[in-house]
């Protein structure tokens, strides 16, 4: 079953989303999987588990298999690129928020749940397109409390204020060729699937995720990611589904509506604005914007 896009909670609702939510112990064992690519891949070829690779000491973006590794991407570019997190990291704060929704299984099946609406993969001629495709996941931040944030508005203040707590929002999904992928996210696409490919199989489902900022995709600013579809997923596609999805509402009930990328990404979305208890560590409040 999709995601259910819920626009009012009443507590059965919450009751319901909170059960959902993963614990700190399947996020970790989560984030330990997640694979990530050597800064320095270019020389050395190596994705690991992001666990296994060590974090550049000043801009904490950077990820390196070996000092090596890192002394020479250093030497080859990286010294004048790398920044500080306390002057990058308010630009920097909604893909390393992206990247920790990774560990949480509940924020992936939304993901995958959007790949599957981009790349139209519940047309059945269409259902092999995950191995030509990625899906551009352009990060963004949004007011983790609405009725502050409206508050804001009404007071004269439109913009995202840096007094209000904020949260991750996937603002657009992209469907892309991984032929037309930068060239260094593309080998790091490749080696992904290979590697997720040699445990899961080559005709496992892969879905690809290039996550970005607004603009024009700077690879030194993204990062990609490489994740199968569950066995739930396969089996729910497998019985050739309807194109339509449930809206839960405590005032119109439960309907079936057309399935689209924007109300999947809108349920996404909320989601994360319903995670008060910051369960998933999506949120920051001001002083953790750096």
């Amino acid at each position: 079953m999709p995601p259910v896009a819920v626009y009012a909670v009443d507590p059965e609702m919450r009751a319901a989303y909170e059960a959902n939510l993963p614990t700190r112990k399947e996020r970790r064992k989560l984030r330990g999987k997640v694979l990530e690519q050597c800064a320095n891949y270019n020389e050395c070829g190596i994705t690991r588990a992001g666990t296994e690779l060590r974090t550049c000491s000043s801009c904490k973006l950077a990820k390196y298999c070996s000092t090596d590794c890192q002394k020479s991407h250093w030497r080859n570019g990286h010294k004048a690129q790398c920044t500080a997190p306390e002057l990058d990291g308010a630009k920097n704060l909604p893909l390393r928020l992206a990247k920790r929704g990774l560990a949480s299984s509940y924020i992936v099946e939304y993901y995958h749940d959007l790949a599957i609406t981009v790349l139209d993969l519940v047309d059945k001629p269409r259902r092999s397109d995950w191995r030509r495709y990625a899906v551009r996941m352009v990060c963004a931040m949004q007011p983790a409390d609405m009725t502050r944030h409206l508050q804001h508005m009404i007071n004269g203040h439109p913009e995202l204020s840096d007094n209000e707590p904020k949260c991750l929002q996937i603002s657009r999904t992209i469907k892309v060729l991984i032929d037309d992928l930068p060239e260094e996210t593309r080998r790091v696409a490749i080696a992904m699937r290979e590697k997720v490919a040699g445990k899961k199989g080559n005709g496992h489902p892969l879905m690809t995720y290039w996550f970005t900022l607004e603009g024009d995709g700077d690879e030194c600013k993204s990062f990609t990611s490489s994740l199968p579809l569950s066995k739930h997923k396969i089996l729910w596609l497998n019985t050739d589904p309807p194109n339509v999805t449930e809206r839960r509402s405590p005032l119109t009930g439960t309907s079936l509506v057309p399935r689209t990328e924007e109300l999947i990404r809108e349920g996404l979305n909320i989601a994360i604005r319903h995670d008060i208890a910051n369960t998933m560590h999506l949120r920051v409040f001001p002083d953790e914007s750096n």
